[in-house]
């Protein structure tokens, strides 16, 4: 966030935040994640739940740049916050989440390689918590009822 470190716990304090940790070569779960929560945000039109802060953390720190970031995320939906940092910063918060760790693959002769990372996305309500995770298989449905649910502090 601008060269700044983010202050997560009061920078979500008292509203409905959604974190996801991807990186913005991925070439299948990371888009189709972050297009399905648009897409659903746009169905949700206002009320409850339909404005939550949405913040991807970049995990491929030498691609996922913060002018790339905010050029992949401004694309799917320009509200999105996009985190980055040293890899130790990223690695860390990964573990925070009690997450796998964040592999990366061997470059192949262009240069290309892919980044193993858990696909799923953390919802925290407004008490500072995640109560559930969503898994890179949610469909748009199912966020369009449990985000209101989830801002109006509803866990199940």
């Amino acid at each position: 966030m601008d060269g700044e470190p983010f202050p997560f716990r009061e920078a979500t304090e008292g509203q409905l935040a959604i974190l996801f940790f991807g990186y913005t070569s991925c070439p299948d779960i990371c888009p189709i994640y972050l297009n399905t929560l648009a897409k659903s945000l746009e169905t949700l039109g206002t009320g409850p739940g339909s404005d939550p802060m949405v913040l991807f953390v970049g995990v491929d720190v030498a691609r996922d740049t913060p002018e790339r970031l905010r050029e992949y995320l401004g694309a799917i939906d320009g509200s999105f916050i996009g985190l980055t940092g040293p890899e130790s910063v990223i690695a860390d918060a990964n573990e925070q989440m009690l997450l796998p760790p964040i592999t990366i693959e061997e470059p192949d002769e262009n240069g290309d390689y892919l980044v193993g990372h858990y696909g799923k996305a953390f919802p925290f309500t407004a008490d500072g918590l995640a109560h559930r995770s969503y898994g890179y298989d949610v469909r748009q449905q199912q966020w369009v009822k449990d985000l209101p649910r989830l801002a109006e502090g509803e866990y199940r």
